[in-house]
């Protein structure tokens, strides 16, 4: 029997945390549409990304170097609306202060530049638009709730996209491709170091902005 009564209040204990999950994962989920809804409606779904430049010298044969210039401009970053949560919503509480921790993701991010010009000293030059798909982006999000007697605050206090995921870049072909891996090299440091601060910026101010449109004290009372 009293095996019985453990395994039966083990189950009740599980049971009531899934029941927190679910309720913390819609509170959260209802904030991401306004979220999503806020940066459609501020014309930020798609976002200006800084130019790029970079240069380097390629050997061509084993006393001759040639130096090469490679930039990009006319460059967005489309589809920041596709933010979505990937992960359940976990819960720590500290007196009158409870955080909540969870990953988001961005289902399909699209980027593009207008024009890359790629330049070999004596060489030659070329050009061509340049694509980048990623569908796997790694987001962590926290957000904080405060009760001071009647009371409530809520901020959020981390948006922070962790890894662009697995980016695929088309150059176009011809004659980046035979200085591809430079090519690659350059495009993901620019959007790992200057694109993902973008986002990260973008992504933190606009959720700021939303989480007072949704009464999340209301929906999870501690």
């Amino acid at each position: 029997m009293k095996v019985c009564a453990a395994l039966v209040a083990v189950l009740c204990a599980a049971a009531l945390v899934r029941a927190d999950t679910v309720n913390l994962n819609a509170a959260v989920d209802e904030l991401l549409v306004g979220l999503r809804s806020v940066i459609i409606a501020k014309g930020e779904d798609q976002l200006t990304i800084p130019n790029l430049d970079y240069d380097w010298h390629f050997k061509v044969h084993h006393f001759l170097s040639v130096h090469c210039y490679f930039n990009c401009d006319g460059g967005w970053a489309r589809r920041l609306s596709s933010v979505k949560r990937t992960g359940d919503v976990t819960m720590t509480t500290s007196g009158n202060r409870m955080t909540l921790r969870f990953s988001l993701g961005l289902g399909d991010l699209t980027a593009h530049f207008d024009t890359c010009r790629l330049k070999a000293h004596r060489i030659g030059s070329a050009s061509s638009k340049v694509e980048m798909h990623t569908s796997d982006t790694s987001i962590e999000a926290q957000i904080t709730l405060v009760h001071n007697g009647n009371r409530c605050d809520v901020s959020v206090d981390k948006i922070d996209v962790r890894d662009l995921g697995h980016m695929k870049f088309d150059t176009g072909g011809g004659v980046f491709h035979k200085v591809e891996d430079k090519i690659l090299e350059a495009l993901s440091r620019h959007f790992n170091d200057k694109v993902k601060a973008i986002l990260n910026q973008k992504l933190l101010a606009e959720a700021k902005a939303s989480v007072s449109k949704v009464n999340l004290c209301a929906k999870i009372p501690f």
